[in-house]
C-alpha cells in the first residue's frame, strides 16, 4: 500500500489487477457540490454526466457501436442488475460480465448489500473507450470495474464516489511487490480533474459513480436510467457467437 495525502478530502485509489493490466482510479467526493466532477483537457469540471462517451464517438477510432465487454467485481453477496426499458432485471451474482456500447451511460442496481439487508444503491457506468483484443477473444479480455465494501459503505452515508477505470501505460506503470492485487491511494484537492490525473498513468476506459439516489417508485423516470440503452448479457453473447452473427465491430 502506497499512500500520498495533501490535506484534503478527496482521495485517489489505485488497484493493480492480475498481470497489472488494468488500473482502477478511484476518486472519493465528500461535499455533495461536487458528485459529479468528472474532466479531461477537453471536458473541465462540472459537465453532465454522458458528456466524455458522447465525445469519444467523435474521435476517428473504431468506436461507434463497438461492444466493450465489461466485467464487475463486487463485495461477496451483494448482486447486481442491469435495467431494459426502464426496469431492472432479475440480479445476478458477481462476479458478473456484460456487453456495453461505448459512449453510453449505464445504470445499474446493487442488491443484497453486506450488512445493509434490505437496502439498494444505484451506481452508474460511462464508457468512453474501449479495449482492442484479438479478434474473436473479446470476452477474454474485459475491462474489470471493482466495487469494494468501503465504497458501498462511503455512498450509503451519503456521500459520491467516483471511479475512473484505465488501462495501464506499461512505461509509467508504477513497480508493485507482493500479491497480484495491490492498491494504492492518492490524495487530490476537490478542484482537480480527476480524469486529467487518471490520464497520467494510462487510457482512461470507464468513470463508475455511486451515490445514494433513489429511484421514485411512484413514478417513471428514463432520465434515472439514461435512456435504458442496449446492453448485451454474456450469455446471450454466448449463443450469438455460436449462431455465427457478428455482435462486436
Amino acid at each position: 500500500m502506497r499512500i500520498f495525502n495533501c490535506g484534503d478530502k478527496k482521495r485517489i485509489g489505485v488497484v493493480f489487477f492480475a498481470g497489472a493490466l488494468f488500473v482502477i482510479l478511484n476518486v472519493i467526493l465528500l461535499p455533495q457540490t461536487f458528485a459529479q466532477q468528472a474532466g479531461h483537457s477537453f471536458y473541465p469540471n462540472r459537465l453532465p454526466i454522458g458528456v466524455v462517451g458522447q465525445g469519444a464517438l467523435l474521435q476517428p477510432f473504431s468506436m461507434q457501436g463497438y461492444l466493450q465487454q465489461v466485467k464487475f467485481l463486487l463485495p461477496e453477496g451483494t448482486k447486481i442488475a442491469f435495467a431494459t426499458n426502464d426496469k431492472f432485471l432479475l440480479p445476478e451474482a458477481a462476479p458478473f460480465q456484460i456487453g456495453l456500447f461505448v459512449g453510453n451511460v449505464y445504470r445499474f442496481q446493487l442488491t443484497d448489500i453486506p450488512y445493509h439487508a434490505g437496502k439498494e444503491l444505484y451506481p452508474s457506468v460511462e464508457v468512453i473507450d474501449r479495449l482492442y483484443p484479438p479478434a474473436g477473444k473479446e470476452m477474454e479480455f474485459p475491462v474489470e470495474i471493482e466495487i469494494t465494501q468501503e465504497d458501498l459503505e462511503i455512498a450509503m452515508n451519503g456521500r459520491m464516489v467516483t471511479r475512473i477505470i484505465y488501462l495501464e501505460d506499461a512505461f509509467k506503470a508504477q513497480p508493485t511487490t507482493g500479491e497480484e492485487r495491490i492498491a494504492l491511494s492518492e490524495e487530490l484537492k476537490p478542484e482537480e480533474n480527476a480524469l486529467e490525473a487518471a490520464k497520467k498513468f494510462g487510457r482512461p476506459m470507464a468513470i463508475l459513480r455511486i451515490g445514494n439516489r433513489q429511484p421514485d417508485p411512484n413514478q417513471s423516470d428514463s432520465a434515472f436510467f439514461f435512456g435504458s440503452p442496449t446492453w448485451i448479457g454474456k450469455q446471450n453473447i454466448e449463443i450469438q457467437a455460436q449462431s455465427g452473427q457478428k455482435i462486436v465491430r
